[in-house]
């Protein structure tokens, strides 16, 4: 079954919303494959922009390991990366 999370923005600031937020999609499955999208970024951001959400997650995950992609620009690739993530994160 697929499962939506949705958050009207702002994902970074401290308080329990957030924290509820990343929780949520951290125990939403077992062993967590995160594909990190970031089309909507200018593509010289994406590096900073993907050490900020890897910390958000790693500091609410507790024992899991999380493994992290960043969602490549070639189509072929990407849906390859789609098919071998269990979470897929839009920013």
């Amino acid at each position: 079954m697929t499962k939506f999370i949705l958050h009207g923005g702002v994902t970074s600031r401290p308080c329990e919303s957030n924290d509820n937020f990343y929780k949520e999609i951290i125990n939403s499955v077992e062993n967590p494959k995160i594909l990190l999208v970031y089309f909507a970024i200018t593509e010289d951001r994406w590096s900073d922009i993907f050490s900020e959400h890897r910390k958000l997650f790693l500091d609410r995950a507790g024992d899991k390991k999380i493994e992290f992609t960043i969602a490549s620009n070639d189509t072929e690739e990407f849906i390859k990366q789609i098919e071998n993530s269990n979470i897929i994160f839009v920013r």
